[in-house]
């Protein structure tokens, strides 16, 4: 269902009351599609889709004098998440957001006011959950050194080399749930952020040896 902000004023409260007679202020203003008077199944608009419109992605090699360097960038663009894990903390009064919430002695909050997860202003329905899922994520970058024969002719190996390589170091995005790559295949939960544990940063050091 489309919003449009909070009642914040006594003029969008008596608006509101001719949709929703126990409308109060700081609940959430849903939008009258079709201008019935009445918000129902038949006020719900197109959200978006959690399938990327485009996806890019890099690979990146290179060596000079015995360094060499690698990095994997993977982007997807355009696609719209629910963020289930938001939904969850306000419905259950946990989120930090909910400082921001209307109530009388902050009549400027931003954030609907708090009734209880069965209340309107916290439904699953709601185009308040729904987060552009667009992101940049640098999937795995490795440096490394190896040395040059003439000096490890002498301990009997073919190659020594050093590195430093990191999987999943970096994501870019303005997602504010745990993790942008969602996934999920099946088509009732494709773009629905479960709360799943974000991918793990790993951080390696380590030495090559060919004999």
């Amino acid at each position: 269902m489309e919003t449009n902000g909070i009642i914040n004023t006594e003029e969008k409260l008596a608006d509101y009351q001719e949709i929703n007679s126990s409308a109060k202020m700081g609940d959430l203003i849903y939008v009258d599609q079709n201008g019935d008077n009445t918000i129902d199944e038949s006020d719900r608009v197109y959200g978006g889709s959690g399938t990327p419109e485009y996806e890019i992605g890099l690979n990146f090699n290179c060596d000079y004098k015995g360094f060499d360097f690698s990095m994997q960038w993977f982007g997807a663009f355009d696609q719209e998440l629910i963020n289930g894990s938001k939904m969850y903390a306000y419905t259950t009064g946990t989120h930090k957001d909910l400082l921001y919430q209307w109530q009388e002695d902050n009549p400027y909050g931003v954030i609907p006011a708090n009734r209880g997860g069965d209340h309107d202003n916290y439904r699953a329905w709601s185009d308040i959950w729904v987060e552009d899922g667009s992101y940049v994520r640098l999937r795995n970058v490795m440096l490394g050194y190896t040395l040059p024969k003439r000096v490890i002719s002498r301990v009997g190996v073919s190659k020594l080399r050093f590195y430093v390589a990191a999987d999943n170091p970096l994501t870019l995005t303005k997602y504010s749930g745990y993790d942008p790559e969602v996934g999920n295949d099946g088509l009732a939960t494709r773009g629905l952020d479960k709360g799943n544990y974000p991918i793990s940063s790993q951080y390696r050091v380590g030495v090559q040896l060919d004999f």
